[in-house]
């Protein structure tokens, strides 16, 4: 058994992704090889259009209610990167978190990226279009994502040990926003690597490394 075989475990899918990611998947298969069991929820919950970074907070909530202070480990990919990062600084539940190419300044950067035009449309309209991995279509999606992602600090101020891990290929996330955050806070571990915004074909190794340096950390 490793060394965090009793803490509970979460996962945190990215997007328009879903609990069958590779990510998810690797991460899942390896940690059962070590007696850990994690909980992947589907943050979709049937209801992709209405997702918002609130409501997948409220997910965490519920997954860490009975959860004791500091014995929650969070793997977060992307938007749930970047979701596991505002729960662990509201929290006590948090131990430590694993962070790939977390989606920092979420509003900000989608904003930015659509243009003006586009959000007005999508603002007027109250939804839009955009591709879903795990249907491998377009699916509608709120514009309730944006409000709500407004609400919530760019860089949340989490205080403990955290692993980053992004690609310097990424051209969804740019990576100088975890180099940012990384240096920052004395409490947070910065690996980039050569991969693009899903780190594929790096996945093991990321994996790997996930749990070599949880299994440090977490007694």
């Amino acid at each position: 058994m490793t060394a965090f075989a009793h803490a509970s475990v979460v996962y945190l899918h990215g997007f328009a992704s879903s609990p069958g990611s590779t990510k998810a998947r690797a991460f899942d298969q390896a940690l059962r090889a070590r007696h850990v069991e994690a909980q992947i929820p589907d943050l979709n919950e049937g209801d992709f259009r209405n997702l918002t970074v609130s409501r997948q907070l409220a997910t965490l909530d519920r997954l860490t209610a009975s959860a004791a202070p500091r014995s929650v480990v969070v793997i977060g990919s992307s938007l749930g990167g970047y979701t596991s990062a505002i729960f662990a600084a509201q929290s006590d539940k948090v131990a430590a978190l694993v962070l790939m190419a977390p989606a920092f300044d979420f509003a900000r950067r989608w904003a930015e990226r659509l243009g003006p035009e586009q959000m007005q449309r999508w603002q007027r309209d109250g939804q839009t279009l955009t591709f879903h991995h795990r249907t491998g279509r377009d699916e509608l999606i709120g514009f309730g994502l944006m409000q709500d992602a407004a609400s919530h600090p760019p860089f949340p101020d989490v205080r403990v040990p955290t692993l980053i891990i992004h690609g310097r290929q990424d051209d969804v996330v740019d990576p100088d926003l975890s180099v940012r955050f990384a240096r920052e806070r004395a409490n947070v571990d910065l690996e980039l690597i050569d991969a693009d915004h899903g780190l594929s074909g790096a996945v093991d190794w990321v994996v790997a490394r996930s749990l070599s340096w949880l299994e440090r950390l977490v007694e």
